[in-house]
């Protein structure tokens, strides 16, 4: 499994013509004895033919390996561990999210490669 630097930016979103997307705050949770990050996020769509349309999901970041926060907290650097390939591990993780968050679904983050 992967092991990569992740930077938490705060108020990741957009708007565009036809919606918009947020990204919330880096949230912690113990799964297994796993300390697993992820983030919450939600989007919507507006389409002229058949409205409005929403989802919310949870992107998994990974496991904290070490975690590091900014003098002003507003931006914190963590050490993470990709999960997605234990598959045991992810259904875990997702079972837990869907009952802990009003998600419609969960996603895994994939470490970048060099």
């Amino acid at each position: 499994m992967n092991t990569f630097e992740y930077r938490h930016e705060s108020g990741l979103g957009q708007s565009f013509v036809n919606g918009s997307y947020a990204l919330g705050e880096v949230r912690q949770v113990v799964i297994d004895g796993h300390d697993i990050l992820y983030r919450v996020g939600s989007a919507s769509l507006d389409n002229s033919c058949c409205g409005n349309y929403g989802l919310s999901y949870a992107l998994v970041i990974g496991e904290r390996v070490e975690g590091r926060m900014a003098a002003n907290d507003a931006q914190a650097s963590y050490l993470v561990r990709e999960i997605s390939a234990d598959e045991a591990l992810a259904d875990a993780i997702r079972s837990a999210l869907l009952e802990r968050e009003a998600v419609d679904s969960v996603n895994f983050y994939l470490a970048p490669t060099a």
